[in-house]
């Protein structure tokens, strides 16, 4: 949210589609992560998607363990900041 509230035209959302298929694809949905290279490897755990699919297949799996819980601090941790950011980035932009 606090990024699509610099988008001045509606085009500007489909930016949102070009972050979200890299995402997708190097997730680690389709097949594991272990076949990158070990920058890419770091840098995929840092994505959200990741963190997602992750803890699904932890749920799924019936494998509830620490690991699962910091995919859950990520998310709450991810929502902190967002609303963060978010509120004072419109707040900016309403208080004009």
């Amino acid at each position: 949210m606090a990024i699509t509230s610099y988008f001045k035209t509606y085009q500007q959302m489909g930016l949102i589609n070009v972050a979200l298929l890299p995402m997708f694809l190097f997730s680690g949905s389709l097949y594991p992560i272990s076949v990158y290279p070990d920058w890419l490897e770091f840098t995929i755990r840092l994505l959200p998607t990741w963190h997602g699919i992750e803890l699904v297949r932890d749920i799924w799996f019936g494998v509830i363990d620490f690991s699962s819980f910091s995919h859950v601090i990520y998310f709450v941790s991810m929502i902190i900041l967002g609303l963060f950011f978010t509120t004072r980035r419109l707040r900016d932009l309403f208080m004009r």
